[in-house]
């Protein structure tokens, strides 16, 4: 078999897999919570993240494209629409902040303009919900936070996280020592760069991974700081004020 014929092999063999990816029988990403409500948080362990490969559905783009035809005139340019691919994640809930999931497992969907999403490789999130009037469901800002336990049997975000989320590089967070348990170690050596242009980001790494927000072991680091996944919801609610 020739270099082609392999590629081509490999990539119908990944469609097929896609499609035939199947979902749990109770998926409901549309309804995290009542219906009343129009807030989530809360902190959950990881059970699937999964590219959703039947959005748009071609009747969604044959529908955008008539209404589209419609509504243009002679002189109008051809409006064409564009789909961000679409991910549909469960977490198990462990532990409820703010409104009132339906189902231990809570299941959302986000939207990426380019790759998959960060939290992917998260075991714990603490995951923030809003609804929409016209889009229903939606996570702002893509506001998924990676946490861990701690030994007083809650969850907390680890280090100097205004330099960690985009979502948080305006608000002042106050951090305070936190018992994690098991105790957060990172090998933050191991994400060095070996190329010279990438020396900020290796000097952004070697300021993160430092006192007080970590205590340097050896090729690791210890965090010792970091703020609760509660308290970060109350700040993010008060716009950080």
């Amino acid at each position: 078999m020739n270099l082609s014929n392999a590629f081509l092999l490999t990539l119908v063999s990944c469609v097929i897999v896609a499609c035939a990816t199947t979902w749990p029988s109770d998926l409901d990403w549309n309804a995290p919570a009542p219906n009343n409500e129009n807030i989530l948080a809360f902190v959950g362990e990881k059970v699937f993240v999964r590219f959703d490969s039947s959005f748009p559905s071609e009747e969604r783009v044959s529908s955008d494209k008539a209404k589209n035809n419609s509504s243009k005139n002679e002189d109008d340019e051809i409006v064409v629409s564009s789909y961000n691919p679409r991910f549909i994640s469960r977490f198990l809930l462990k532990e409820k902040i703010i409104g009132t999931p339906l189902k231990e497992n809570v299941d959302f969907a986000i939207h990426r303009h380019v790759g998959v999403p960060e939290f992917e490789n998260y075991h714990y999130a603490l995951i923030v919900l809003e609804k929409d009037l016209t889009e229903g469901w939606q996570a702002p800002d893509d506001s998924v936070f990676e946490v861990y336990p701690t030994a007083n049997g809650q969850y907390a975000l680890c280090g100097n996280v205004s330099d960690d989320y985009i979502e948080l590089e305006n608000l002042t967070v106050p951090l305070e020592d936190i018992p994690f348990s098991p105790p957060v170690i990172i090998d933050w050596r191991s994400k060095l760069s070996q190329s010279p242009s990438d020396e900020s980001y290796n000097q952004y790494l070697r300021d993160f991974y430092s006192e007080p927000w970590f205590e340097e072991k050896g090729e690791k680091a210890k965090c010792l700081k970091g703020i609760y996944a509660k308290k970060l919801v109350e700040l993010l609610l008060s716009d950080g004020k």
